[in-house]
């Protein structure tokens, strides 16, 4: 279950701050960066979106946005950590740092609950019936939750939709992976100040906040498919706009622009997910589009760096990478409402729209 998956990913994030407080090599330190980073997966959003899709069917796209906000704050702990470096040097701070993360995360993990039903709740709150019949022989009420149907991964994968899906977290990673990574290189080759710089990259998950809840809240009254369009083609202009930035004013406008949609597509791209596939296999199906969006996140760096090397300049590669967010937009308005599992099964080893 997720509580078991997180409580795990914290306790093995911890030991591996450890392991990096006592790097002494390039390959320690990528053994240790590898099993905080795997951990992290455990208590992130690969595992916390799916106990709170199960707890939220009307309210699932708000419920997504408030989880997300709690990483979009995270920035505000890099000032703690860095008091903590100077004050007793790096090692002591990833010490101190793994303390933290222990005393903090677990108790928290200890509230997760998988599916409300389990303990006789009923998702988004509503009320339980109180009537004898409505009992089981624990006590708790007997509860059959209505939900809608689910795709196996197998049948999720052999559907268009999918792969439509995919090409959009693809485009995303390829543009907005270089966008945040290589920003501060970007900027300062364009003749902006370093310290300038360095703020406005810390500012992304600050700036981020209003979308991740705007676009939350709105998925649950609105086209969760067109709103997964616009983040995309907004964070698309955002990116050219910062290709386009050489004075610290013009900053302003691009992280306004690039920002709230590039947080607003973290919770509602899992949204869109459940109510194509259904919850039953959600885990699974994010895993496979979050490799697809880290994939694209490996490649758009690589090409950003080859074309800096080739130009001299950041502004091309951010402006193809800019572009290539935008294609991602026809790729989300192609996804259907929903694909069930009669459909899929009546085409079976066919592509399903």
């Amino acid at each position: 279950g997720a509580r078991r998956t997180m409580l795990l990913g914290v306790y093995v994030t911890g030991w591996g701050f450890i392991a990096f407080s006592q790097m002494d090599s390039l390959l320690t330190f990528y053994l240790a960066f590898t099993i905080i980073a795997m951990a992290s997966t455990a208590t992130g959003n690969q595992v916390s979106m799916v106990a709170v899709s199960w707890w939220f069917i009307r309210k699932r796209s708000r419920a997504l946005s408030f989880l997300t906000v709690g990483a979009g704050l995270s920035g505000f702990t890099v000032p703690l950590f860095a008091m903590l470096v100077n004050g007793a040097g790096w090692r002591p701070a990833l010490l101190v740092w793994s303390l933290i993360i222990v005393i903090t995360c677990i108790p928290l993990c200890l509230v997760v609950r998988d599916k409300p039903e389990d303990y006789g709740l009923l998702p988004d709150g509503d009320p339980v019936p109180t009537n004898a019949g409505a009992l089981g022989p624990d006590g708790r009420p007997r509860l059959n939750v209505e939900r809608a149907p689910s795709m196996t991964v197998g049948q999720a994968l052999h559907s268009r939709t999918f792969w439509y899906l995919a090409g959009a977290m693809l485009m995303h990673g390829i543009g907005s992976s270089p966008a945040v990574a290589l920003l501060v290189p970007a900027l300062t080759k364009s003749g902006i100040d370093l310290g300038i710089a360095t703020l406005a990259v810390s500012a992304v998950p600050l700036v981020s906040l209003p979308g991740r809840v705007a676009i939350g809240w709105l998925g649950d009254t609105h086209d969760k498919r067109k709103l997964l369009a616009g983040c995309l083609f907004f964070e698309g202009l955002g990116i050219l706009l910062l290709a386009a930035t050489t004075t610290p004013w013009m900053l302003i406008p691009a992280l306004l622009l690039f920002a709230p949609p590039f947080g607003g597509l973290i919770p509602i791209r899992p949204a869109v997910q459940v109510e194509v596939f259904g919850v039953e296999s959600i885990g699974t199906i994010q895993g496979l589009t979050n490799t697809v969006a880290t994939f694209g996140g490996f490649i758009g760096p690589l090409l950003v760096g080859w074309l800096v090397d080739v130009t001299g300049s950041y502004q091309l590669g951010f402006a193809i990478v800019g572009v290539g967010v935008l294609a991602g937009t026809p790729f989300a308005l192609a996804i259907p409402r929903q694909v069930t599992p009669a459909a899929a099964a009546r085409l079976a080893g066919t592509p399903v729209d």
